[in-house]
């Protein structure tokens, strides 16, 4: 038998094992780790799946509700993240 936690935790694994976004982001945040541009401290795969997690979470929502977030909204979501992860802020100009 197995609990409902260990069930989640399953679904979860397999989930990632799917798609490889979580992988993917921890890739893609190890650029600028290496340049030092993260700000200090941070867990890069932690902040992997709480970026995975927003950007999951938005996109699940700009499908189910296509009308309540505008594309500038959620574009200020991301950046408001990543400038929570990164020394130089990101400014809106700067993504398309």
């Amino acid at each position: 038998m197995v609990s409902l936690h260990g069930k989640c935790e399953l679904q979860r694994t397999l989930a990632r094992q799917e798609d490889g976004i979580p992988d993917g982001i921890i890739h893609i945040l190890s650029s600028p780790e290496r340049r030092s541009l993260l700000k200090y401290g941070l867990d890069r795969e932690f902040e992997a799946e709480r970026l995975y997690a927003i950007v999951d979470g938005l996109a699940l929502h700009a499908m189910l509700e296509p009308n309540r977030l505008s594309k500038e909204k959620l574009k200020r979501i991301v950046i408001q993240h990543m400038n929570s992860l990164f020394i130089h802020p990101v400014k809106e100009e700067d993504i398309h």
